[in-house]
């Protein structure tokens, strides 16, 4: 399988980043891509609240048309958008989902895990999701949908792996920053390693955030890296015949003994 990450900052207008989001599905078919990863985000950017009023419903315009493109490009997609809800505060989902390349919505997922770090309170504008999304099948693989500031807790990439994730696909608004870049990559590979699995994330960049945007094996392997440009996809090639092999010989998730875990 052909995936691929795309690494754009998203502006103020929904309309602007949907024609850029369209022109990459449309891309991503033209050089044999199955499968293309979006940043967190990628309906608008900054969230505040003059922007959270263009929030939508899963069933709105905005992924109704990737949808439409998805279909139209034989691409299956993964796209954040920030999810209307029904919250007293105006606040907002911050959604993945997951597009099949015959326009049908696979999965969804509601980030779990705010940012309230770093002086930034995500929870001032978003409610967080109350359970991680099983995986699904798509082609050969299996995949999993986490969001950013989630893979700072190794549990939830744990826990869509014994449920037999094979892919996990990462939106991410990385902030920019002191050591930022290297606690990214560093738990992306941890990720991949750990699980015996293909990770894709995909990042806004520079100036606020900082990019690198990649594809990662189940050895921890980099397969492809956006760097710190705006505006690019990398793509790589993947396999379930390697995923395989690298199972076999670090078979990590057999060798687990989840009965000296359990906190006491």
């Amino acid at each position: 399988m052909r995936v691929a990450s795309v690494q754009f900052n998203a502006s103020r207008s929904k309309d602007e980043n949907l024609k850029r989001i369209l022109s990459y599905i449309e891309y991503a078919s033209k050089i044999g891509v199955e499968l293309v990863v979006f940043p967190e985000y990628s309906m608008f950017f900054p969230l505040d609240r003059d922007s959270l009023k263009f929030s939508e419903c899963i069933d709105g315009g905005f992924i109704g048309e990737i949808k439409r493109y998805a279909r139209d490009c034989n691409v299956n997609v993964v796209v954040n958008f920030s999810e209307k809800a029904d919250d007293p505060h105006g606040r907002v989902y911050d959604t993945s989902v997951l597009i099949s390349s015959s326009g049908e919505v696979l999965s969804v997922y509601r980030k779990t895990h705010l940012f309230d770090a770093f002086n930034v309170r995500e929870s001032d504008y978003i409610v967080p999701g109350n359970s991680l999304a099983k995986p699904v099948r798509l082609g050969e693989f299996n995949v999993g949908l986490l969001i950013c500031y989630d893979i700072r807790f190794p549990e939830t990439a744990r826990n869509l792996a014994l449920n037999g994730c094979t892919l996990i696909c990462v939106s991410s608004a990385w902030y920019g920053g002191v050591l930022k870049e290297v606690h990214l990559l560093t738990m992306i590979v941890a990720r991949a390693i750990e699980n015996g699995v293909y990770v894709v994330m995909a990042n806004q960049t520079q100036p606020r955030f900082c990019g690198r945007s990649c594809i990662v094996d189940p050895y921890g392997v980099m397969l492809a890296d956006a760097g710190e440009r705006e505006g690019v996809m990398v793509y790589s090639d993947i396999s379930v015949e390697r995923l395989n092999d690298v199972r076999r010989n670090l078979p990590l998730l057999s060798q687990r003994r989840p009965e000296l875990y359990i906190q006491k």
